[in-house]
């Protein structure tokens, strides 16, 4: 009896604590193929430029998750506001490697690089605007054996 009432405590002990070590919980996410004529008509802005820059947003001090913001330096824009055209537009996605050493990735999503030349179909969420259709989103755009560009 006095065994069964020690290992009765020192269950109820590490179940308690466990709650105070867990893990943060972790969000899911499904992304469904869409064929490029719905991704397009879902998306609100499809624009096409350079990458010109990259930056972490840690935001686990508010509760939240890393966050990486890139811009882009528009050349054109496909749908939206034609005023984007020259400028910078930023967007988020989830992930980033933060300076503590910490990285967290959502598997299949794109990272991308300064100077990349990209075409982006976004999104308006809560947290601004981000690809749409996940990695569906995003083609590259490369010169193709004539010359032209197109966008893979």
């Amino acid at each position: 009896m006095r065994n069964v009432l020690a290992a009765t405590t020192l269950a109820v002990a590490l179940a308690g604590a466990a709650t105070l070590v867990r893990p943060s919980s972790a969000e899911a996410m499904t992304i469904l193929q869409v064929d490029l004529p719905t991704l397009v008509k879902a998306s609100e802005l499809v624009l096409e430029g350079q990458v010109g820059g990259v930056r972490v947003i840690d935001r686990r001090k508010e509760g939240r998750s890393v966050w990486t913001e890139y811009t882009l330096e528009v050349a054109e824009v496909w749908k939206g506001d034609p005023k984007l055209a020259g400028r910078k537009f930023s967007w988020r996605q989830l992930g980033g490697a933060t300076s503590d050493g910490m990285t967290v990735a959502v598997p299949g999503m794109p990272r991308f690089a300064v100077g990349d030349e990209v075409v982006l179909l976004l999104e308006r969420t809560r947290e601004g605007h981000t690809l749409a259709g996940g990695p569906q989103g995003r083609w590259l755009v490369r010169k193709g054996p004539d010359g032209r560009k197109m966008a893979t």
